[in-house]
């Protein structure tokens, strides 16, 4: 059995990490400025909102972090964390 990659070793940790570093350099005031990147970072599901506007993020932010979950298989995981399955995530 080859040994696991630990998330920190993959591509995609890398590119999350590459653009936290340059998204730190703008101001969350200037990201509020953004009506459209404001709107477009709400979700409401059967009376639930949410709102991560008010958070240091970008759509680049969130879609760098969808291709982590899937690179390190997340909604398997969470599948199996469900099914009461033993789950083990190395970082």
């Amino acid at each position: 059995m080859a040994s696991p990659t630990l998330i920190c070793d993959t591509e995609q940790w890398k590119a999350l990490q590459a653009h936290v570093g340059a998204i730190q350099k703008t101001h969350l005031r200037d990201m509020m400025a953004d009506a459209d990147r404001c709107k477009a970072m709400t979700a409401e599901y059967e009376g639930i909102f949410l709102d991560y506007s008010r958070q240091q993020t970008t759509g680049e932010t969130i879609d760098n972090l969808l291709k982590l979950a899937e690179v390190v298989k997340l909604k398997e995981k969470i599948e199996k964390m469900f099914k009461g399955e033993k789950v083990y995530v190395m970082i």
